[in-house]
């Protein structure tokens, strides 16, 4: 007997998982919803089933970025197909780029949602070639120009990272000095390098540029 395509849905939208489920079902196609345990045990329960393909979601609660699981998905041979109501085209960008097939809004009507996953089963694209490649494009120049910011914030010392991280926090050079059990003047003389290796004029500035590149 022929084996009927394989889909699994990760995501943690029970509403929407159970009504595509029933109706790629209707249409011949087995589906699986797979427990949103870790990392790893999620990809291994995938492994098992050897899905043709994986519809992923992108915002999985504790799971964190869905994209960060495209690698590993792509690995075992299954066709990523990305069913997000994720606004962020970074995100969708990134996930393209680690090997998603293609992407489509949540929010889609239901019967173009099966369509699509239908197409994606056949090995049909979902999306045009130059929308997919300017997502990409755009995910990766946003990669870049955080890690061109981070690499100044990455060249602190350990005290001078610690000093910046009091100012994020709201504190003052007094503060600083007093939980740290220094001198303001040394908490000053850190200040001054941090504003030199960051090449701003301010704290207010170098805390803004330390909170634009999510630095912690």
């Amino acid at each position: 007997m022929t084996r009927p395509p394989q889909v699994v849905m990760i995501d943690d939208h029970p509403l929407l998982t159970h009504a595509l489920a029933f109706t790629l079902r209707s249409r011949g196609v087995a589906c699986t919803v797979p427990t949103l345990t870790d990392h790893e045990s999620l990809v291994s329960e995938v492994e098992a089933l050897q899905p043709d393909v994986v519809l992923l979601d992108l915002d999985l609660g504790d799971l964190g970025d869905g994209s960060a699981l495209v690698p590993d998905l792509v690995r075992l041979g299954a066709a990523v197909l990305v069913v997000s109501a994720s606004r962020d085209t970074e995100q969708v960008g990134r996930a393209l780029s680690r090997g998603a097939t293609g992407y489509i809004p949540k929010e889609r009507p239901l019967d173009e949602l099966v369509e699509s996953v239908l197409a994606t089963v056949r090995g049909e694209p979902v999306m045009d070639h130059e929308h997919r490649s300017a997502l990409i494009e755009q995910a990766r120049a946003s990669s870049r120009r955080r890690q061109a910011v981070q690499r100044p914030l990455e060249s602190l010392s350990p005290r001078e990272a610690h000093v910046l991280r009091g100012l994020m926090a709201g504190g003052s050079v007094r503060e600083i000095a007093a939980t740290s059990h220094v001198s303001e003047a040394t908490v000053r003389t850190q200040v001054r390098a941090v504003l030199t290796k960051l090449g701003v004029g301010s704290q207010r500035e170098a805390v803004a540029l330390a909170a634009r590149a999510t630095w912690r």
